[in-house]
């Protein structure tokens, strides 16, 4: 499938385990339930697509185009994500353990009620991200930029904040102990 371009596809229910797609192009595909464990679809575009419930665990999908995407309750276990571009995604309730999002475009995005246990946000852009609810067991968020973000009722022990931008920050109802916030800035934050 590499550099197949599909656009509005219906793949619901797919079975596209290890798939090589580097360059694939998926806008606007409905691709619920659809089953891309340990895929590679570095550089691809899934802009607008829904991906409610898929499962991409191990999945490597650097430098991907997903502005806009439906990613509700998907298991993003272990997946690379980093350096894409998430602009306007719906995380609600997914399982993003030992994630990749490093350097990752996530403004505006809705991770409410997302695990991110283990994962690492390191210089990843979450200006305006909600997060509300999000477990952040040892979550790596160092020199992330979460300036207007909320983390609302957000826990978990050792998450490092190291050098991250706080700006305009909620953080009301949270539970963060032994959190690491040497070298944040944290102006205006809602505590």
């Amino acid at each position: 499938l590499t550099g197949a371009v599909l656009d509005c596809a219906m793949l619901s229910e797919a079975c596209l385990v290890r798939v090589s797609a580097a360059g694939v192009r998926l806008p606007e595909s409905v691709l619920c339930g659809a089953d891309f464990s340990s895929a590679c679809l570095p550089q691809g575009l899934l802009a607008g697509a829904d991906l409610s419930c898929a499962i991409l665990v191990d999945a490597k999908m650097q430098h991907l185009n997903a502005k806009g995407a439906l990613w509700t309750g998907a298991n993003l276990t272990g997946a690379d994500l980093s350096d894409g571009s998430f602009l306007d995604c719906t995380f609600e309730k997914a399982i993003l353990r030992k994630a990749q999002l490093l350097r990752a475009t996530l403004c505006a995005v809705d991770l409410s009620d997302v695990d991110l246990t283990g994962a690492s946000l390191e210089a990843a852009d979450l200006t305006r991200a909600l997060l509300t609810g999000v477990t952040l067991e040892d979550c790596n968020l160092e020199a992330a930029i979460l300036d207007g973000a909320s983390l609302r009722g957000s826990s978990g022990s050792g998450a490092s904040f190291c050098r991250a931008k706080l700006r305009g920050i909620v953080l009301t109802d949270c539970c963060l102990p032994l959190a690491n916030l040497r070298g944040a800035l944290a102006e205006g934050a809602k505590l």
